[in-house]
């Protein structure tokens, strides 16, 4: 009698453990873990005195074991640690369970416009200053010199719940060789 309940004791006490461990096995896996957001490619598509064209591509990874939509990727620019504004891409990017997905954005510049953006934003204390320094912003982009700076955040929906994760990226433009 008392060899069977000894091995009844151990019996309930392994059962107790194995359940404990699944419970929390369980409760990790249902967590939806953060997207990776990487600038992939910055590119100047067209340089003149009365815009800039640039394209933006970033890579998305969903390390979750199901789909995720990204409802919202935005991000705010900088260049030369000046910043000219925020973009965002509000159509929602699905990714499928353990893999990656890219999205794409096209950045335009209004060189007449620009210094009145800067002194709205409170980046210069003048138009005179902000001719100025967006003229420089300008000439960096045109002769692929800029460094780009971005401070962005990814929202994303799944069938386990929401999340948001920030991302920074750095892009220093290279000279065309």
């Amino acid at each position: 009698m008392r060899k069977l309940m000894m091995i009844l004791t151990m019996g309930v006490l392994l059962l107790s453990v194995s359940c404990q461990t699944m419970t929390s096995s369980m409760k990790e896996s249902m967590e939806i873990q953060p997207v990776s957001v990487k600038l992939v490619d910055l590119s100047n598509l067209f340089t003149s005195p009365d815009a800039i064209v640039v394209d933006m591509l970033f890579g998305i990874s969903n390390p979750n074991p199901y789909p995720v939509n990204v409802t919202q990727l935005e991000w705010t620019v900088s260049i030369q640690k000046i910043r000219l504004g925020t973009l965002a891409i509000p159509e929602g990017i699905y990714i499928p369970a353990k893999k990656e997905a890219q999205a794409r954005k096209t950045y335009f510049l209004n060189p007449k416009t620009g210094p009145v953006m800067l002194l709205l934003s409170g980046a210069v204390i003048n138009l005179q200053k902000g001719a100025e320094v967006f003229g420089g912003i300008s000439k960096a982009i045109t002769e692929d010199k800029a460094v780009w700076n971005l401070d962005g955040a990814a929202f994303v929906d799944s069938e386990k719940g929401s999340s948001s994760t920030t991302f920074t990226a750095e892009w220093k433009q290279a000279p065309a060789k």
